[in-house]
C-alpha cells in the first residue's frame, strides 16, 4: 500500500523582495551623504585649485612685463645720451644731414621694433630742431599713439615732465590705458608707451576665464579708467586691499617694480558653476525621487502583497494542521480544497522534473550531433590508402595503419559527455599524425610542454584533435611538413587552465580571424558556406559544458596559426551519471 506523504509546514522565509527594498533605502542614506560631500568637496579643491592657477600665472605674466619694461628703460637711455644719430640731430647744421641722421634714427627704431619691442611705440623729439621721429606699432591704434605724441610735445615746451625716472606711468587716452616712460637730456626727449590691453594681453587669453577681468590702478589705488567696472562687480578697495561680494570669486591686487601702477584681477575660478550646481540639483532630485519609489514600493509590497498572502497562508497551514486530528469533523470542501493545493504542489514539483529533463536530454542530444559531423572523405581516402597497401602486399603497414585508424575512429565516436584525460587527447593526436604521414607520406609531428602533473587533468574529447586536424588540412595544400606544438599550463589566480595550439603551417586569413573572434560567428547557424564547422562544433560543445565560463581566441604567429583556450580547472561531473533522483528532490523542495 502506497504510504502517504505528510505535508509539514516549512518555516517562514522573509521575502526577499522587502530585503532588498531595505537595503535600497538604507544604502541610499550614505549614498547621498556620500555624494553630496564628494561634490562639496570638489566645488571647495576647484576653486582653490583655480585661484592657485590664477595666482602663480599673473606672477610670472607681470615678472616677464617687469623685465621687458626694464630693458626699454636701458635702451631709451642709450639712445638719448649715447646715440650718435641722436647727436647728429642736435648738433648738426646742415638741415639735409639732419634729416638723414632722422631717417636713419627711425629705421633702427623699425629694427628694434621687428626684434624685440614688437608692441612698443618709440618717439624721440627734439624742441631745439623742431625735429621728431616716431615709430609707432602697426597694431596699435593711430589716434591715440598721435594724441599721445601731441601730449608729449606740448608738455616738452612746458617743462612738465620734470626729472627723468625709472618707473613707467599710466595713462588714459581716449578710453584706453597706457604705459608711458619719458626721459629727457639736454633738452631732448626720448618716450616709449605701451597699450595696457597688449601688456596684458595673455591674461585676458589664456589665464582668465570669459568672465575675468583686470583693472590697472595708479599709484594712489585708482583705476585708471574710472570706478564703473568696479562697480558693477561689486569690488571695493581699501588701499591696497580688494573684496568682492560674490563668493568664491579671486579678487587681488598685485604691484609690479617697473610700472608705477597696480594690477587688480577679479575671475571665477570655476568657470562651469551653473552645471555643477545643475549636476547637483539633479543628483539630490534623483537619490529623493529613488527613495520616494522604494519607499512607495515597499509599503505597498507589505500592505497588498505580503500582509494578505501571509494570511492566506496561514489559514491553510493552521486548516492543515488541525484536519489531521479533527478530519471527521471538518469541511468538506475546506479538506477539498487543501487536498487540491497538495496536488498542485506535487505536479508542480514533478513538470519541473520533466522540464529539466528534457533540456538535459536535448543538450545531449545537440552534443551528439555536433561530433558526428565528420567529413566522410577523410574515411574514404583511408580505404583507399588501405587498398593500395594491399596491392603492393605491404601488410605490416595495413596492420598499423588499421590499427591507428581503429583507436582514432573509436576514440572519435566516444561519448561526448565522457571527459577525457589529456593524456589520452594527445596520445590520439599523435596517432592521427601518423595516419596523415602514411597517408601523404609527410613528417609532420607533435611537440608539447606540459606539466606531468596536468597529464591526468579531464577535458572534453577532441578538444585539441579538432585544431589539429585543421592545422594538417590547411598544411597538406601547401605541401608542409608540419609541426603542432601544444603548450598546456595553468592560471593560478583565474582557476583556470590555458590550452595553446600553434603550427607552423599557413596563418589564418585577417578577415577570418577577425571573424572567429567574433562572438556573433557563433551564433549565426553557419551561414558562412560551411566554413569553420569543426571550430563552431567545438564552442557549441564547450557551450554546452561549461556555460560562459570558457575562452577561445585566435591570432597568428610569426611561424603560423595559434590558438588560445581557457576552460575552468576544476573537477566536471557528466551529465550522463547525474542522480536523476536526487535531483529531483532537490526541486521539489524548491
Amino acid at each position: 500500500m502506497e504510504e502517504k506523504k505528510t505535508i509539514v509546514p516549512r518555516r517562514r522565509m522573509s521575502p526577499s523582495l522587502r530585503k532588498i527594498l531595505l537595503l535600497l533605502v538604507l544604502l541610499l542614506i550614505p549614498i547621498f551623504l556620500a555624494g553630496a560631500g564628494f561634490l562639496v568637496y570638489s566645488i571647495i579643491n576647484a576653486r582653490e585649485s583655480g585661484r592657485e592657477r590664477i595666482d602663480t600665472a599673473v606672477s610670472t605674466q607681470l615678472e616677464d612685463l617687469d623685465s621687458s619694461l626694464s630693458m626699454v628703460n636701458l635702451y631709451l637711455t642709450e639712445t638719448l645720451m649715447n646715440n650718435s644719430l641722436t647727436k647728429k640731430i642736435n648738433t648738426e647744421e646742415d638741415t639735409h644731414d639732419r634729416l638723414v641722421a632722422a631717417r636713419s634714427l627711425w629705421e633702427e627704431f623699425d629694427r628694434q621694433n621687428s626684434l624685440w619691442a614688437g608692441n612698443f611705440n618709440l618717439f624721440y623729439y627734439c624742441p631745439s630742431r623742431s625735429l621728431s621721429v616716431s615709430r609707432f606699432d602697426s597694431g596699435s591704434n593711430y589716434s591715440d599713439n598721435d594724441a599721445i605724441r601731441t601730449m608729449i610735445k606740448e608738455s616738452a615746451g612746458k617743462a612738465l615732465f620734470g626729472e627723468s625716472h625709472l618707473l613707467w606711468k599710466p595713462l588714459a587716452v581716449n578710453g584706453s590705458a597706457y604705459l608711458l616712460q619719458i626721459y629727457t637730456y639736454q633738452g631732448n626727449y626720448v618716450a616709449c608707451w605701451l597699450s595696457c590691453s597688449d601688456a596684458f594681453s595673455v591674461l585676458q587669453g589664456a589665464v582668465l576665464s570669459p568672465n575675468g577681468l583686470y583693472v590697472v590702478l595708479d599709484s594712489s589705488y585708482e583705476p585708471v579708467l574710472g570706478k564703473g567696472t568696479l562697480v558693477d562687480r561689486g569690488i571695493e578697495l581699501d588701499g591696497g586691499t580688494a573684496t568682492c561680494s560674490r563668493w568664491g570669486e579671486f579678487c587681488e591686487v598685485y604691484e609690479m617694480h617697473r610700472a608705477d601702477i597696480r594690477l587688480l584681477v577679479n575671475d571665477d575660478p570655476y568657470i562651469d558653476q551653473e552645471n555643477l550646481l545643475f549636476l547637483i540639483t539633479f543628483f539630490c532630485v534623483t537619490l529623493l525621487i529613488i527613495l520616494a519609489f522604494s519607499l512607495y514600493t515597499l509599503t505597498y509590497f507589505h500592505r497588498y502583497i505580503e500582509t494578505p498572502f501571509q494570511e492566506f497562508q496561514q489559514h491553510v497551514n493552521d486548516y492543515a494542521s488541525v484536519r489531521r486530528h479533527v478530519k471527521k469533523r471538518g469541511f468538506a470542501e475546506l479538506d477539498e480544497a487543501v487536498e487540491a493545493f497538495d496536488s498542485l504542489q506535487m505536479q508542480l514539483q514533478e513538470l519541473k522534473i520533466d522540464v529539466y529533463e528534457e533540456k538535459l536530454a536535448l543538450a545531449r542530444t545537440e552534443l551528439e550531433y555536433f561530433q558526428l559531423q565528420i567529413k566522410p572523405h577523410f574515411f574514404v581516402n583511408c580505404f583507399s590508402i588501405i587498398f593500395g597497401m594491399a596491392q603492393k602486399k605491404d601488410f605490416s603497414r595495413i596492420q598499423e595503419f588499421c590499427l591507428k585508424l581503429s583507436n582514432y575512429v573509436r576514440f572519435l565516436f566516444r561519448d561526448g559527455f565522457t571527459m577525457v584525460t589529456l593524456r589520452e587527447e594527445l596520445s590520439v593526436i599523435r596517432e592521427y599524425l601518423d595516419i596523415q604521414n602514411i597517408r601523404h607520406r609527410t613528417e609532420n609531428q607533435m611537440q608539447d610542454s606540459i606539466e606531468e602533473a596536468l597529464l591526468s587533468r579531464e577535458i572534453p574529447p577532441l578538444l585539441l584533435l579538432t585544431f589539429v586536424e585543421n592545422a594538417v588540412k590547411h598544411a597538406e595544400l601547401n605541401a608542409w611538413n608540419l609541426t603542432v606544438c601544444i603548450l598546456v599550463s595553468r592560471l593560478e589566480e583565474q582557476q583556470k587552465l590555458r590550452f595553446i595550439v600553434k603550427n607552423n603551417g599557413s596563418k589564418f586569413p585577417d578577415e577570418y580571424l577577425e571573424l572567429l573572434n567574433d562572438p556573433a560567428y557563433y551564433l549565426d547557424g553557419g551561414s558562412h558556406g560551411g566554413r569553420g564547422v569543426g571550430i563552431r562544433n567545438i564552442h557549441k560543445r564547450l557551450s554546452l559544458i561549461y556555460g560562459n565560463r570558457f575562452s577561445l581566441h585566435f591570432y597568428n604567429s610569426d611561424k603560423g596559426a595559434c590558438v588560445e583556450i581557457l576552460l575552468p580547472d576544476e573537477e566536471i561531473r557528466p551529465a550522463a551519471e547525474m542522480n536523476f533522483s536526487a535531483d529531483s528532490n532537490k526541486l521539489a523542495d524548491k
